[in-house]
């Protein structure tokens, strides 16, 4: 099966290690090659969003500040 193309979204440029594990991750989550193309997105303010083969996993801060939002009845 071919590698996926797919995007990273960060608040920052992630290490090359860390990249590196993600990809590893999402590979075997997949069970195909993941290549991530790397996005800045300062809104995120921290963690990250991946957009592979059309499903988005956001595991950001901003993401995380939204559900507390909303859970706390949208103070």
């Amino acid at each position: 099966m071919s590698e996926a193309n797919a995007i990273l979204r960060c608040a920052a440029v992630p290490e090359e290690a860390a990249l590196q594990e993600l990809q590893r991750r999402f590979s075997a989550l997949l069970a195909r090659g993941v290549v991530f193309r790397v996005e800045l997105e300062p809104e995120l303010i921290g963690g990250y969003v991946a957009l592979v083969d059309g499903k988005r996993y956001d595991f950001s801060i901003a993401a995380r500040l939204e559900q507390l939002r909303v859970a706390l009845g949208g103070v």
